[in-house]
């Protein structure tokens, strides 16, 4: 069922902390191939606030479509 994709997701997600060989870019690219496989979805995204809080940045979307990334 859906309850158990995601917490199955989460806990792969939770021992990519220990791999000292993932960046940020990496990072953003895993958690949102992950989302759009366990949520089923066909886009998903990453957004943090500006430096400023003026605004959101997106940092990481992924298109299932295209199997591209783009910020």
């Amino acid at each position: 069922n859906g309850l158990a994709r995601q917490l199955s997701a989460l806990l792969e997600l939770s021992r990519d902390r220990e791999r000292p060989d993932m960046d940020l870019s990496a990072a953003l690219s895993r958690i949102t191939e992950t989302a759009v496989e366990v949520l089923r979805i066909h886009r998903a995204g990453v957004w943090f606030f500006a430096p400023d809080a003026s605004s959101l940045e997106c940092a990481d979307v992924y298109d299932v479509a295209t199997a591209a990334h783009s910020s």
